[in-house]
């Protein structure tokens, strides 16, 4: 079974647990809703920066590929009274050549995130008789990424110092997540949302570090569909390999996104 089956796998069972949605409906949370649950797909648009080191590359490459790209999300989200059920897809695929000063760099990405989490709620301000408040959720959960990456670099024939090489940055590994999830009412219709994490901690084979933060504002034509756009920003650091042969990968993705919210 492929790691694109698990995730659509995961994403219908996110489907199936009772819970109530987590960005596509007013009354998120609202003590009048136990349960239900929805499903939202995003287009996001995003700028990648890649930084490479190792003392068998002679430096460090800052920057060695960057660009922008589209890449496509799902998020399938359930809440059950307290209890918030999380499981958000990435699927980001790059082949691209371009130019970093004076090197041209070739980048062959393809890139697979599956992040489940699990949330409580600790407060909730929001009345359904009202049209504003609050509420917090704090999560703990995983992202397991899958990474197929090979990046090739040389300077121009005219260079006097030349710099070439090439490098390949596959791996798959599972990073522990700890963070929050916010949630702001300002209308019956139009809400935002914050969410944040942090892990890795360089355990085994984790991510020395990772961290995201996203930012969602929703406007909701109904109790069923809802408008969403935000911008995101995922990024981890991870060291491969050992003497000679370590390499530190640090990426960086970020852009804006937008899509559709729907309650079933």
């Amino acid at each position: 079974m492929t790691m694109r089956h698990l995730i659509a796998a995961a994403l219908v069972l996110a489907l199936i647990l009772p819970g109530t949605a987590f960005a596509a409906r007013g009354d998120l949370g609202a003590s009048s809703q136990n349960a239900s649950f929805s499903i939202n797909a995003y287009s996001w648009l995003n700028k990648y920066h890649v930084d490479i080191a190792g003392s068998n590359l002679g430096n460090t490459l800052n920057d060695l590929a960057t660009g922008t790209n589209a890449s496509f999300m799902v998020v399938g989200t359930a809440h059950w009274r307290n209890w918030a059920f999380v499981i958000d897809g990435v699927f980001n695929s790059v082949d691209q050549t371009s130019r970093v000063g004076n090197v041209d760099v070739r980048m062959d990405l393809s890139q697979t995130m599956l992040q489940p989490l699990v949330g409580y709620k600790i407060l909730d301000s929001r009345n359904p008789r009202d049209d504003t408040g609050q509420a917090l959720w704090l999560d703990v959960g995983g992202r397991y990424w899958d990474n197929k990456n090979a990046v090739t670099w040389s300077s121009t024939p005219s260079d006097p110092v030349p710099i070439q090489g090439a490098v390949n940055l596959d791996g798959s590994w599972w990073d522990l997540l700890v963070g929050a999830t916010a949630h702001f009412k300002f209308t019956d219709f139009v809400h935002g949302y914050l969410r944040g994490n942090v892990g890795g901690f360089g355990m085994s084979s984790s991510s020395d570090f990772t961290w995201d933060l996203s930012f969602i504002f929703a406007y909701h034509l109904n109790q069923t569909v809802g408008f969403h756009g935000g911008y995101q920003l995922i990024s981890f650091k991870r060291t491969t390999g050992e003497g000679s042969s370590e390499i530190t990968d640090e990426q960086l993705t970020e852009g804006l996104f937008v899509g559709v919210g729907l309650v079933f």
